[in-house]
């Protein structure tokens, strides 16, 4: 008769005291990562790490125009390969490749009729 409320005693008193460490170990963890913005847990190699990748991250990259070359012989390659007909041009050249590949199948040189 007095064992059952030792064990429900046992029991409820085990899980009490888990809870309260674990609860105490969560929120100084909270508390300590909170301190200087997540960073108060990284070794100093990891801060130099997060701050140059966040210098990285926010820097804008200018875009980039080609310029026309000077020369009088590279000039019209330059307007050729910048305009857009080259653009469609290679694409198509592309997708023609595509194609051609697709038309490949297994076993195609047993095939009499290719």
């Amino acid at each position: 008769m007095l064992i059952v409320p030792l064990i429900r005693w046992l029991l409820v008193g085990t899980f009490t005291t888990i809870n309260l460490f674990v609860g105490t170990v969560v929120d100084n963890f909270i508390k300590i990562k909170g301190e200087l913005d997540g960073t108060a847990l990284l070794t100093p190699e990891q801060k130099q790490w997060q701050s140059a990748m966040s210098a990285w991250s926010q820097k804008k990259e200018l875009p980039r125009v080609p310029r026309p070359p000077d020369s009088i012989c590279l000039r019209p390659i330059f307007d050729l390969v910048t305009g857009k007909p080259f653009d469609i041009f290679t694409t198509l050249v592309i997708l023609s490749n595509i194609g051609i590949m697709a038309l490949d199948y297994h076993r195609i040189e047993e095939d009499e009729a290719m």
